[in-house]
């Protein structure tokens, strides 16, 4: 089996995520048992807010997970998970974000509140214009309907901005709107990636993939499952462009429709 990259979790123990090195590590041990070759680690940036590391520390402390971890077998990359919110301006401007290494990819999230505040396009559109290529993290959080959601991650990825969504969110027990939403974006080929947004050593939010990649092929197929947990992490990591699932053809949209109706 393919290995996988995850590209959003919460591991470096500086946010909300791992308490401590300790689960750090066994975070990390369980990826690789669950066949995670790679993390880019994506601690929030939240300007001015309760989460808000210097680029230099989370550099600083991704070094040091990387030389406690020297045994586990997986690669460790740095990343970030930068909030846009009022005070993200000042910020966007003088660089106080980091793209996922090696690449001018960034990992951008909002909070529900200031999700249609004007701040948000012109937020993004400074990223563009810093050469940022823009992904958008877990949109399945944002919306109070199905169809908002569809057409806001239809008007992003038009604009070339790409969505990632939660592995969280594909699992029963998890909030039925947002699985709902994901679902629904996943069959309106809205998705590029899927990440963990791992912050816990066991739960919902655990750092493995394998159960979801399982569950998007059932659903989707194989060929569909293939681009958004390998292609595009792949291409990710070579700074290349990310692939729409909709180049996959589907005689059974249908049934899709459906399965998802039914059991998502």
């Amino acid at each position: 089996m393919s290995r996988f990259i995850d590209i959003h979790n919460h591991v470096l123990p500086i946010d909300d995520g791992a308490k401590d090195y300790r689960d750090s590590l066994r975070m990390l041990q369980d990826a690789v048992d669950s066949h995670i070759s790679t993390v880019f680690v994506s601690p929030h940036i939240i300007p001015n807010g309760k989460y808000c590391p210097t680029t230099e520390f989370i550099l600083k402390e991704v070094i040091k997970l990387k030389e406690m971890a020297k045994d586990i077998p997986i690669e460790i990359k740095f990343g970030s998970e930068f909030q846009v919110n009022a005070d993200s301006m000042p910020f966007i401007q003088n660089k106080q974000y980091l793209c996922y290494e090696g690449t001018d990819y960034l990992l951008v999230e909002f909070s529900r509140t200031s999700l249609y505040h004007g701040l948000i396009e012109d937020a993004l559109d400074e990223l563009s214009g810093n050469g940022v290529k823009i992904i958008i993290a877990h949109p399945e959080r944002y919306f109070e309907s199905v169809e908002e959601a569809v057409s806001k991650c239809k008007r992003w990825i038009k604009h070339g901005y790409y969505i990632q969504i939660n592995r969280s969110s594909l699992i029963k027990g998890n909030n039925p709107l947002q699985r709902k939403i994901a679902y629904n974006l996943l069959l309106e080929n809205c998705v590029h990636l899927i990440a963990s947004d791992a912050h816990r050593v066991s739960g919902p939010r655990r750092l493995v993939l394998i159960d979801v990649f399982n569950k998007v092929k059932l659903f989707f197929g194989k060929s569909f499952a293939e681009i958004i947990f390998h292609t595009n992490t792949t291409n990710l990591v070579l700074n290349k462009e990310l692939s729409s699932t909709k180049s996959i053809k589907s005689g059974y949209k249908f049934v899709q429709r459906l399965v998802v109706r039914l059991f998502c």
